[in-house]
């Protein structure tokens, strides 16, 4: 840059460079790929739109009562949160992609439970059988953290190929 006036010209000021780029989209398939009462590990997806300059890192984000609180950031298109956790509680986590031209668009809110998979259900027996009805019973396993929602029942016709089919679907041992 220089400056002139009736005089004449000055010198030359320094030289600045400047990458035209824009935000980046917001990062893709943001999902949840590891769970349990203690961590929960979410990954996502590059943004399709890298406008310009390369992405400097993510913004990991939790709800928190009801604001928006920063509680990670990466160079890597994943997050582990492994402290703080409530067995059953619901989490809510969103991130965006970071370049030289500033914060890109947030993902979607990926909502997940810290909750692990149910153990086996135990005591399995028959209760009862007529000839159009059959009464199971089990003992409810720990849920994880989680209400179980159902149940499924798998049966063998004894056939030699060992296959099963679904013989029942029901929320609970009772029913």
């Amino acid at each position: 840059m220089i400056a002139r006036n009736d005089a004449g010209l000055s010198d030359k000021s320094s030289i600045i460079t400047l990458v035209a780029a824009d935000v980046n989209s917001e990062p893709l398939n943001f999902r949840t790929t590891y769970q349990d009462e203690k961590t929960i590990t979410q990954e996502w997806s590059t943004p399709t739109a890298i406008v310009g300059a390369p992405i400097l890192g993510y913004t990991v984000e939790q709800y928190v009562g009801s604001v928006w609180e920063v509680v990670g950031m990466t160079t890597d298109s994943k997050f582990t949160k492994n402290t703080g956790l409530i067995t059953g509680s619901v989490y809510k986590f969103r991130v965006r992609a970071e370049n030289e031209a500033g914060a890109g668009r947030y993902s979607y809110v990926n909502t997940v439970i810290a909750a692990r998979v149910p153990t086996t259900p135990s005591a399995f027996t028959l209760l009862d059988s007529t000839p159009t009805t059959i009464d199971f019973g089990w003992v409810e396993p720990y849920n994880g953290g989680s209400q179980i929602t159902y149940y499924k029942i798998y049966w063998d016709a004894g056939l030699s190929t060992a296959s099963f089919s679904l013989l029942a679907f029901t929320v609970g041992p009772d029913t």
